[in-house]
C-alpha cells in the first residue's frame, strides 16, 4: 500500500503532516523531519489498528 503525504509549515516550529489516503491521519512536529517521522509511525499504527480488528482499511485514492 502506498500513501501520499502532505507536510505544511504552519509557522516557525510547527509543521503539520497529513496522510491524504487515510481519513483523519495527521500529526504535528517542530520541523519537517519530525513531522515526517511521526506521520510514518501514525500510518503504521492506523493500519495495524484496522488489521487487529479485522476491518477494511478506509483507504482513499487521491
Amino acid at each position: 500500500m502506498k500513501f501520499k503525504i502532505r507536510i505544511e509549515r504552519i509557522r516557525e516550529g510547527l509543521f503539520i503532516a497529513t496522510c491524504l489516503n487515510l481519513p483523519y491521519c495527521m500529526v504535528d512536529g517542530e520541523d519537517e523531519r519530525e513531522a515526517r517521522q511521526r506521520l510514518q509511525a501514525a500510518i503504521q499504527a492506523y493500519v495495524q489498528s484496522y488489521r487487529d480488528r479485522h476491518e477494511e482499511i478506509p483507504y482513499r485514492n487521491s
